[in-house]
């Protein structure tokens, strides 16, 4: 393939970094307006729908070890996904939301196939 053709793909598969920021920036006006901002990548669906003022200029918070930007109503924000989440749950109610799994390459898909059944 020669570089002019492969330059091509590329351009079109990467875009520049400042056709990205533009497309942000517009994204970000259009949301100034909003009432109501979503997580739309978020595991909890509806109730990732939150008002827009518990966002605000965001408040500085210390989680485990690290300074993290935070709402500035996560009281609200973590009450309205989460419930009581400053108390743990039952024992048996203490199970993991988030999943990996790990693929051995050199095994034929046929195997991964196999146990899932």
């Amino acid at each position: 393939m020669s570089v002019k053709i492969k330059s091509i793909i590329l351009a079109c598969l990467y875009p520049s970094i400042n056709s990205v920021k533009k497309k942000r920036e517009l994204l970000y006006s259009k949301l100034s307006n909003s009432a109501l901002l979503a997580n739309l990548g978020g595991a909890w669906g509806i109730k990732e729908i939150m008002p827009a003022s518990w966002y605000g200029d965001g408040v500085s918070l210390e989680f485990e070890g690290l300074t993290i930007i935070a709402p500035c109503e996560y009281d609200k924000w973590l009450t309205h996904v989460y419930g009581n989440y400053m108390e743990l749950p039952p024992i048996e109610k203490r199970v993991g939301h988030h999943y990996a799994d790990v693929i051995d390459t050199e095994m034929p898909y046929t195997y991964y196939l196999e146990k899932m059944v």
